[in-house]
């Protein structure tokens, strides 16, 4: 069996390593639109400093940090919240939390918790009231309470608020999902009295510190060479046709020059938008509108390098809650005997514009003069990426849209991975377990 596997990222390069074991499996080819692997596991580099295009940083049960250890670092990682014009620990213990609030803001909690639940029954209101209850405690609450899920990684606009009932049963079901209004409070108050028993500043993690997750991809690349994996990058997919054979012929541009592969399946971890567009005979009018309802955020990471040379190893992340400052997470990595390396990021929806510099300057000012976190001067460099398709965008029905299209798409000798293909937030062992996963479903038809 001849398979093709579109996207070099984590999920593709996972598939293209699970797939090989098998016998079934004759030829393997990747391909890849971008000069380099990785999709957004991704670094950039320039002297002394590493940026990543995110925040990355693995616990000791990481299936990466199992595989390669050699390649990580122990570091404290410090985790902070930029609210209410100042800096606050993440999560907030219940000690801070009494010392940080008054009587006004319980009742307004309660208060805000009641008519939540009142909406909530009675669907009023433009949004959902589970929905927007979610929103309301993180911001006055600002408890971990799983909710980093949606606040920091699924970033931009008002995702928050678009989120559907769907996700809200799969990650926070045991937290406050329930329609009995004492229930979910106990759960809330639950969950305020077991964080009260951290009391760490930092959480000791680990980090690729020498390479960044750039070094990550890497390791697993030559992991592929070894195993006589196929790569092709700068490859521009021109169609995937459908044969009445039903082999699939993939039309492809590689060094200025038209190719025709003929594969027997094809794996596809790009945006659904995308991948459908390539595919040949057309999809059904139904599969088009569903994809019309799908959309994914874009990311202007800012990439600061300061000239200040760090003393010890240091991993530190603030997130903003404040809806007036453009960005909504830092990552400050500090290597000993380096220079400290920052990234900040800004999410908008795709179908949105905005001018890298103008966004980049007004970042850097945000963080110059209200968290004070450096001086303009400390800057030694400056720069900008734009990343395209870094998160999906939540809307209501989406569920059914993804249902529609991926059951389509699997009887039709494609299999759809990754976090972009299946529309779902995935961390790197999400991605490695869900791909291995539906390599192993794929091998069993």
């Amino acid at each position: 069996m001849k398979v093709a596997i579109i996207g070099a990222g984590l999920s593709g390069i996972t598939a293209a390593l699970e797939l090989q074991n098998s016998a079934r499996v004759t030829k393997i080819v990747v391909f890849e639109k971008k000069h380099h692997p990785g999709g957004l596991m991704n670094s950039a580099s320039e002297g002394s400093y590493i940026w990543d295009f995110g925040s990355y940083t693995f616990d000791q049960n990481s299936s990466l940090v199992k595989a390669h250890p050699g390649l990580y670092t122990k570091v404290p990682v410090y985790r902070n919240v930029w609210v209410n014009n100042k800096l606050q620990k993440f999560p907030f213990d219940l000690s801070s939390l009494l010392k940080n609030r008054g009587v006004l803001f319980y009742l307004r909690f309660i208060t805000e918790f009641a008519y939540s639940s009142i909406s909530r029954v009675f669907e009023t209101g433009n949004i959902n009231a589970s929905k927007w209850l979610i929103n309301r405690i993180t911001k006055l609450l600002l408890s971990e309470m799983k909710l980093e899920n949606y606040i920091v990684k699924v970033q931009g606009g008002n995702t928050l608020i678009e989120l559907s009932n769907t996700i809200v049963k799969e990650k926070l079901s045991y937290l406050f999902y329930s329609k009995n209004m004492l229930v979910r409070f106990l759960r809330v108050l639950k969950q305020h009295v077991l964080s009260s028993k951290s009391e760490a500043e930092f959480k000791t993690e680990y980090y690729p510190l020498n390479s960044g997750v750039s070094g990550i991809i890497s390791h697993l690349i030559s992991e592929c060479n070894s195993r006589n994996i196929e790569i092709k990058y700068d490859v521009n997919i021109r169609s995937i046709d459908i044969q009445t054979n039903n082999d699939i012929q993939i039309v492809y541009s590689e060094d200025n020059e038209v190719k025709i592969n003929n594969f027997d399946h094809i794996v596809s971890s790009i945006n659904l938008n995308g991948f459908v567009d390539l595919v040949q005979p057309r999809l059904p009018e139904t599969i088009q509108n569903s994809i019309k309802h799908l959309n994914y955020t874009n990311s202007i990471v800012v990439m600061i390098g300061l000239k200040d040379v760090c003393l010890s190893n240091k991993v530190e992340i603030i997130y903003s809650f404040e809806e007036k400052q453009k960005w909504r997470r830092l990552t400050a990595v500090r290597r000993a005997g380096r220079p400290t390396s920052v990234i900040v990021e800004f999410t908008f929806n795709n179908n949105e514009a905005y001018d890298e510099q103008v966004i980049s300057s007004e970042i850097i000012k945000d963080i110059v003069e209200d968290i004070k976190l450096f001086n303009t001067e400390d800057i030694k460099i400056k720069k900008t990426i734009l990343i395209k398709y870094t998160y999906p965008i939540y809307k209501k029905g989406y569920e059914k849209c993804i249902q529609e299209i991926v059951q389509f798409i699997d009887n039709r000798k494609i299999t759809i991975i990754g976090r972009q293909g299946l529309f779902k937030y995935f961390d790197s062992d999400d991605v490695i377990a869900s791909t291995k996963q539906r390599m192993k479903s794929f091998l069993k038809q």
